[in-house]
Formats: C-alpha cells, structure tokens, sequence
C-alpha cells in the first residue's frame, strides 16, 4: 500500500492544514455545512478529521448531520484544494 501520497511523500504539515481550515471557515461565513473528502485518501473518515478539528478550534466546525452546503477536500500533490457546493 502506497500511504505516502501527498506532499514530500509524508503529508502536509500542520501549518498547511491550518491554511485550509481558516479557507473553509471564511468561505462558510456562519453557516452550518459538512466537509467531504475528495481524491486519494478520502475513503477512510480519518482523511477530514483534521480539518474537522481545526474549524472546529477555529470556532466554526462542521455540522454533525448533512448539510446544504458542502466543503471538498482533497490532497494532491499541487496542494490541498478546497472546493464549496452549495
């Protein structure tokens, strides 16, 4: 199994995840919505938990149901893309 698939071959960093976070925070504005993990990865549920985490530090996480609004995230190696449907 290849699990380094991403940046540098080990992930992005904190600080980058961070990044992503403050996007999905200011695109959301307040409102309730669900991130969704999109590309490689995103089939396991650990894939958006850090940035679950950070919005939710952040003080904006995301909703526990469904919603509307929906925030994809995917890895690649041109970085962490973020990407709303409403």
């Amino acid at each position: 199994n290849n699990y380094f698939m991403t940046k540098d071959k080990y992930g992005y960093p904190f600080q980058e995840r961070m990044k992503a976070a403050q996007i999905i925070v200011s695109k959301t504005q307040k409102k309730q919505y669900t991130i969704i993990g999109k590309g490689e990865g995103s089939n396991f549920a650990s894939f958006i938990m850090p940035y679950e985490y950070l919005t939710w530090w952040l003080g904006h996480g995301p909703s526990k149901k469904q919603e509307k609004l929906k925030i994809f995230v995917s890895e690649t190696n041109k970085g962490i893309i973020v990407t709303e449907n409403k």
